[in-house]
């Protein structure tokens, strides 16, 4: 990247605050618009759980309770669906329903975790960490601890082709 474009983004991000800094993140990462809520999801005992509203919106949400590490982890677990699998994504009003309130049957999350996709999100999810955590101390500023310096680095991964984060067509 550019000397120009990394200043750039680093004097983007030092008057933002941190929703702006996690909403500018998740949109990059996602490659579209996505709106983050921390709450617990729709359906129960989900920890997470992605989107999409009558009009194509992506909703994402994260259940505030956990630690941060965990909280990051889910996030980029379910930007990753909103990257790779948003089209796919069925349109609900499901992100309308009460938190907890959406029951999956023994079925339903079976075929849920066995899902191909699920992996594939945890794949890139684990990358996108690592590149956060691989580039925070380019973006360290005092006492912002390890959260805001990986946010700020994930602002600047760009996409590559990589076959491990597509699925075949069809």
């Amino acid at each position: 990247m550019a000397a120009a474009a990394f200043l750039a983004i680093r004097d983007r991000v030092t008057t933002m605050t941190i929703d702006e800094l996690i909403g500018q993140m998740a949109n990059h990462l996602a490659g579209r618009a996505v709106k983050i809520r921390w709450r617990e999801p729709a359906a129960a005992n989900a920890l997470a759980q992605t989107y999409k509203a009558p009009g194509g919106g992506l909703i994402i949400d994260v259940t505030p309770t956990v630690n941060d590490e965990t909280r990051v982890t889910l996030l980029l677990h379910e930007l990753a669906h909103a990257r790779l699998d948003g089209d796919w994504i069925p349109e609900s009003n499901q992100h309308a329903q009460s938190p907890g309130s959406v029951k999956r049957t023994d079925a339903e999350r079976a075929a849920w975790s066995g899902n191909p996709r699920e992996k594939r999100a945890d794949d890139l999810a684990k990358y996108w960490m690592e590149f956060g955590k691989n580039n925070a101390h380019k973006h360290t500023g005092a006492s912002e601890g390890w959260l805001i310096p990986v946010y700020k680095a994930l602002l600047t991964w760009q996409p590559i082709e990589n076959k491990i984060f597509t699925l075949p067509k069809g």
